[in-house]
C-alpha cells in the first residue's frame, strides 16, 4: 500500500505534498530529515526547514492508497492544496517516479504491509480520519469523474468486465446461488398451482 503525506510548516502554513510506498509512511519523514541534514532533496523544503527549524514542521499522512494510485493522488493533492512554489514547497506537479518505481515488493514485505495496514485500520479514529480525508478529496469538483475514468480505463477493470464481474454493479451469481434461486422459483410456482386448484 502507498500513502500520500504532507509536511506542514506550522509557522507559515505552507506545505510539501509527497507520496511513499514504504511499509511505514513515517520512514519517509526520517528520510527527508536525513536529506536536509546532508543538504540534498527538495531545495524549497530544505531551505524552509533550515530557516524555521525542523521542530516547526509536522508530518501527516493524508490518505492510504494502492501503490499504482499513489502518483495520481499525489498530483491531485498538490493541486488541492496549491503547494507548488512559491505557494508551497513542491517544485513539480507530482507523479514522478521514486526510488521504488519499477520494482516489486517481496512476499514477505507484502505481508508486513498487510499487517501494518490492518493494524492501522483497527483503530476507529484512524478509520474515521481516513474516511473524512477521502470524502473531502472527492468533494472537489470533477474529482469523481476523473477517478471513474481512471478506473474504467484500467486493465484490471477491463479484465473484470470481460469476466462479467462488473458492469451490472454486482458479481455474477455462483452455481450454488443459481440452484437456490431455481429451487425457490419451483417452490413458488408449486404453491401457486396448489392454491389455484383449491380455488
Amino acid at each position: 500500500m502507498g500513502a500520500i503525506y504532507r509536511i506542514l510548516n506550522t509557522i507559515t502554513g505552507k506545505m510539501y505534498i509527497g507520496k511513499t510506498l514504504e511499509k511505514c509512511p513515517y520512514t519517509r519523514w526520517k528520510e527527508h530529515q536525513r536529506n536536509i541534514s546532508n543538504n540534498i532533496g527538495c531545495p524549497a523544503l530544505r531551505d524552509a526547514v533550515n530557516k524555521h527549524g525542523i521542530n516547526n514542521f509536522r508530518f501527516e499522512v493524508l490518505i492510504i492508497c494502492f501503490d499504482e494510485d499513489a502518483s495520481y493522488y499525489e498530483r491531485e493533492y498538490i493541486k488541492k492544496f496549491n503547494t507548488i512554489t512559491p505557494n508551497g514547497y513542491n517544485i513539480t506537479k507530482g507523479g514522478e517516479g521514486g526510488g521504488f518505481i519499477g520494482k516489486k515488493h517481496s512476499d514477505e514485505t507484502k505481508e508486513l504491509i498487510r499487517i501494518r495496514i490492518s493494524q492501522y485500520f483497527k483503530d476507529p479514529e484512524n478509520r474515521k480520519a481516513n474516511s473524512n480525508r477521502v470524502k473531502s478529496f472527492y468533494k472537489k469538483e470533477g474529482t469523481k469523474e476523473l477517478a471513474r475514468q481512471r478506473t474504467i480505463n484500467s486493465d484490471k477493470w477491463k479484465k473484470a468486465k470481460e469476466e462479467g464481474r462488473v458492469g451490472s454493479g454486482k458479481r455474477p451469481p455462483t452455481e450454488e446461488t443459481k440452484a437456490k434461486i431455481s429451487a425457490g422459483l419451483r417452490m413458488y410456482n408449486e404453491r401457486r398451482r396448489l392454491l389455484n386448484k383449491q380455488v
